[in-house]
């Protein structure tokens, strides 16, 4: 894994506000470090996608969380499980 980059698009309805990303998600020793984003929507449906690829730009891992929800004022963390996607898996 060479690169990686997260994207959060809103599902709300009734709350529409604009997605962020794709952002680069800083990778060192193949692991995807944590990052910090900051001036996110509150929504109650974020949908936040991390996607990992190899010196070609090939897409090898990839996972999300589609329910997380930004709170006003509120510190936010998200844990996603990444998963090898085939046949691209290191």
């Amino acid at each position: 894994m060479a690169t990686a980059t997260v994207t959060m698009r809103a599902g709300d309805p009734s709350n529409p506000v604009p997605g962020v990303g794709p952002l680069p998600l800083n990778v060192r020793d193949g692991v995807i470090e944590g990052t910090t984003l900051t001036d996110v929507y509150v929504s109650q449906a974020w949908w936040v996608q991390v996607h990992a690829y190899d010196s070609n730009g090939v897409n090898v891992c990839g996972g999300d969380d589609p329910f997380m929800s930004v709170v006003e004022g509120r510190v936010t963390l998200v844990n996603i499980e990444m998963g090898c996607i085939w046949p691209h898996c290191p």
